[in-house]
């Protein structure tokens, strides 16, 4: 089964308007790497769009969704232009099913669960939402498979890192919008925060400061122990899109730990300037 231009261009669109960060740091793969990462980008992109911005029956959207996704994988044909162009890239890249239904699962989660109890519990979460997405973008890249174990250890630690960013940008609008609550309750308790203090945006930095210094150890890690890992085609990309994505968390230091007032975001110009110091330290 073969990638279909329109599919492809199709799930392009998707990334672009949703995943800027993502699709400018997609840009540095080669052609195949890109064409499939736009391709999963669509097919994680669809499902949170429901979970996050419900239009009608939330529960019986996604339902439909991963019904679709299973009937798919069974019959080994879709007429659903990303969820066809998506058994294309895990056929061509040999990338197991399961982390595709794991991650369905988290969505479904995200309908049904709206709290964590500590840190170990969020992993569980963060598993489907983002580990296993890590997982998937290492075969599109590819790995000595004798270093299987590494590999995907340190996507965890990526994917952790990014979707913790993620959760900290977004306390607000996850709160207000859709009444959950990401950060684990028993961390926000030590640090004396209660729901209340979120309800009425009151600005933490203590805490916020242990999540972010707990994120940046999990960038070095997969930066320094993880990406090397990889096929060299591919280790640029994902290097950047660290890079990046870890600038989030500089952003919110710079705006003295207030995530209330405005969401922050990397600029352009700063992605720009990211990439070509990373590109000038590069394999030094």
């Amino acid at each position: 089964m073969d990638l279909l231009k329109n599919d492809v261009e199709h799930c392009r669109k998707i990334n672009k308007k949703f995943g800027k960060g993502y699709y400018f740091a997609t840009q540095f793969f080669n052609k195949d790497v890109k064409e499939a990462t736009y391709v999963l980008y669509a097919f994680f992109r669809l499902p949170d769009e429901i979970v996050d911005n419900p239009k009608n029956n939330p529960h019986e959207e996604l339902n439909t969704y991963i019904k679709n996704w299973e009937d798919a994988i069974e019959k080994e044909k879709s007429n659903h232009s990303v969820l066809r162009a998506t058994l294309a890239v895990h056929k061509k890249y040999q990338i197991p099913y399961q982390y595709s239904l794991d991650f369905l699962q988290a969505m479904n989660q995200d309908l049904e669960k709206e709290r964590y109890t500590d840190f170990e519990d969020l992993k569980k979460y963060i598993y489907g939402s983002a580990t296993c997405v890590g997982y998937m973008m290492s075969y599109l890249i590819g790995f000595n498979k004798e270093e299987k174990e590494k590999v995907l250890k340190h996507a965890e630690e990526l994917a952790i890192a990014m979707q913790m960013t993620n959760f900290l940008r977004d306390i607000k609008e996850d709160y207000v919008l859709r009444n959950r609550i990401y950060m684990p309750q028993d961390e926000l308790s030590e640090f004396n925060i209660s729901e209340i203090d979120i309800k009425q945006r009151k600005v933490f930095k203590d805490f916020m400061k242990f999540q972010i210094q707990r994120c940046r150890e999990y960038y070095k890690s997969a930066e320094l122990n993880g990406i090397p890992l990889l096929d060299s085609k591919g280790r640029l990309p994902v290097l950047l899109a660290s890079k990046i994505y870890s600038e989030i968390l500089t952003e919110i230091e710079k705006n003295d730990y207030d995530i209330f007032s405005k969401r922050v975001k990397v600029s352009f110009i700063r992605k720009l300037l990211i990439t070509f110091d990373t590109i000038v330290g590069y394999g030094k």
